[in-house]
């Protein structure tokens, strides 16, 4: 057995002078003694040594070479002194330095004893010097005020540094720390890193990313791709295809936003633009704030165009006055200086919020007006204010058009100072009479449940607590105010209705129960049947499919009984079908009752096709006999 007294040293030589630095070596110099397990040494000559690193003083993993170990054959003296370059045959990276923890093991063949492995020694300080192999590249220019690390550089300034590679520094104390393609167009300029960026005036900046330009005094571009910082102070925080335009313009962040305009700040988002002095874009998608001052918090396609106009938030709003603010919402407007619209929906542009008159107030609901000068609607939908301090407090389609008035409810109409309230038993300026559900118009006219009252048109109670009825010179026109809408007759006594219209979209003739969509009563009179010149039934292929011939037609009219019959609500005769038994066969052409068993009706019209494809069968059958009737006689 033999023993080794390692001796681990690093040398390191620094050339000073004008020309590049020499590049770190990338071995390590290792020295030893051999000796016997009595300390003498081993007797001079050829050794086979290996050499590994490991990040453990035992076990661990093996850091350097990748596999097996480096050999070297290594002629040690009579002292047993031997010397080994370490990394000739397998060089060193800064990898292998990646950690302050390494252990070189040795082992040993001299050809007469087995093979032996020396305890791992741990490689401090010397050794770990060669990470400074990667700043190899710093050097000087022609003026020795330049520091340029990396290959192709320009370097023209004069205290200038430079790392990365082919970057270019065209100003004095401009700096490019990293990167590549990147150019410090003028005197203090900064880029930190990245790739094709530009700063091209004094003090510009870009902190990293790539095709960005910070292209005038103190602009500043963080980071991102492709953004433009083109005012002075002018900055963008990062993000992409963004621009920061005139003085101290500022874009956060976001994409294809832009900043036009002395102090105008965009927060992020997309597409936002703020195109006017002090204008401010929080967020959002494709907002615009393009009046001087103006503000837009959020949103989708919102716009503030009014001197220190507000959108707080919301789609496609605008606050286009002076001072004006819209909270949110969709499709609101404030039009006039000062005016305010609180919020609510419009899913066409005709139904939105409009608040046009001077401190005219729009709280929400939809497709509400206050176009008045300091009018005000409260809510609701389709209400409408036109005069000065006109007000509508909700409701539906309500108007307030005298100054001071004011309307709620449904379908009210305020033309004079004071107050109309829809069903209000309240007295007040306007009332006439203990009815109430009243107004009065301009021209003296009073109207009942109505927004449009004309003098000499009457509305009066109706004949029951549900409904009114408008007298019209000799006839009374009658409607009721729930589900049904009627029109009949009222003597001041009695109400004959004669038709309907229910909720369903159905109307009826005399008829109270309304199942069609045109229902008539069921009476063998005149009373129970239309007259017309034709009527059409939907038949073309296009709006058919599934088409398929009527087979077994005769069978099938086999099957039906025609009979006479007498109606039950006059006694009166008549001939047809049994709309039950029709249903038994053909049950397409039979309308049934709710419980699927009754019948309602037969759909005549359509038996036309079954009789058709029978009176074919028959005329078929018919020839086929006629021909064999032929053949017998001949």
């Amino acid at each position: 057995m033999f023993r080794s007294s390692l001796v681990l040293s690093v040398c390191l030589f620094l050339l000073l002078g004008t020309v590049a630095m020499a590049a770190a070596p990338s071995i390590i110099n290792v020295q030893g003694r051999l000796t016997d397990i009595s300390g003498n040494p081993l007797p001079a000559g050829l050794k086979t040594m290996g050499f590994r690193i490991f990040d453990a003083e035992a076990g661990g993993t093996q850091v350097w070479p990748s596999s097996s170990a480096e050999v070297q054959f290594i002629t040690s003296s009579t002292e047993g002194l031997w010397t080994a370059l370490v990394g000739a045959n397998q060089p060193l990276t800064e990898v292998v330095f990646a950690d302050t923890v390494r252990w070189l093991q040795i082992t040993v063949d001299d050809g007469v004893n087995p093979l032996t492995t020396l305890p791992r020694v741990r490689l401090v300080t010397g050794p770990f010097a060669f990470r400074v192999g990667t700043v190899d590249g710093a050097a000087g220019g022609a003026i020795t005020s330049q520091v340029a690390i990396g290959p192709g550089h320009t370097n023209l300034g004069v205290n200038t540094f430079v790392a990365g590679e082919s970057n270019t520094l065209d100003g004095n104390y401009a700096t490019v720390a990293g990167g590549k393609g990147n150019v410090a167009d003028d005197d203090w300029t900064t880029i930190s890193g990245g790739e094709g960026n530009y700063a091209g005036a004094q003090h510009a900046t870009v902190g990293g990313g790539a095709v960005n330009y910070a292209d005038s005094s103190y602009a500043t571009v963080s980071g991102g791709v492709n953004n433009y910082a083109t005012g002075t102070g002018a900055t963008i925080g990062g993000g992409v295809n963004n621009a920061a335009g005139p003085n101290h313009a500022t874009v956060a962040g976001g994409v294809e936003n832009r900043a036009d305009w002395d102090q105008s700040f965009i927060g992020g988002g997309y597409l936002n633009k703020a195109l006017a002095e002090r204008a401010v874009v929080a967020g959002g998608v494709a907002n615009v704030a393009s009046g001087q001052d103006a503000f837009v918090g959020g949103g989708d396609t919102d716009t503030a165009s009014g001197r220190n106009a507000a959108v707080v938030g919301g789609e496609r709003n605008t606050a286009s006055g002076d001072y004006s603010f819209v909270g949110g919402g969709l499709r609101n407007k404030a039009r006039g200086p000062f005016s305010f619209v609180g919020g609510g929906s419009s899913l066409v542009e005709a139904d939105s919020n409009v608040a046009r008159g001077d401190f005219s107030v729009v709280t929400g609901g939809r497709h509400n007006l206050a176009s008045g000068q300091e009018s005000t609607v409260s809510g609701g939908a389709q209400n409408t204010a036109t005069a000065q301090g006109s007000v509508v407090i909700g409701g539906v389609d309500n108007y307030a058009g005298g100054s001071y008035a004011c309307a709620a409810g449904r379908r009210a109409l305020a033309l004079h100072n004071g107050c109309f309230v829809w069903n209000s038993n309240s007295t007040d300026t306007l009332r006439t009479t203990d009815i109430g559900q009243f107004l009065i118009t301009a021209e003296g006219g009073v109207g009942i449940n109505t927004d449009a009252p004309v003098a000499a048109l009457h509305v009066r109670q109706g004949p029951n607590g549900n409904g009114i009825y408008l007298q019209s010179g000799a006839q009374d026109i009658v409607w009721s105010s729930t589900q049904n809408l009627q029109f009949g007759q009222w003597d001041g006594a009695t109400f004959t209705e004669r038709a309907r219209f229910n909720g369903s979209g159905h109307f009826g003739i005399n008829e109270t129960v309304v199942t069609n969509v045109l229902t008539l009563p069921n009476l063998a009179s005149t009373e129970g049947r239309g007259l017309a010149n034709a009527w059409s039934t939907y038949s073309s292929r296009r709006w058919k499919h599934d088409i398929v011939p009527i087979t077994n037609a005769v069978e099938i009219v086999q099957q039906l009984q025609g009979v006479h019959y007498k109606h039950n609500s006059n006694n009166a005769q008549d001939i047809g079908l049994i709309a039950e038994d029709v249903g038994q066969v053909l049950p397409q052409i039979v309308q049934f009752e709710d419980n699927g068993i009754d019948a309602r009706s037969v759909d005549y019209a359509r038996l036309v096709a079954v009789l058709i494809e029978g009176m074919k069968e028959q005329q078929q059958q018919i020839e086929t006999l006629t021909r064999r009737l032929e053949q017998l006689t001949q």
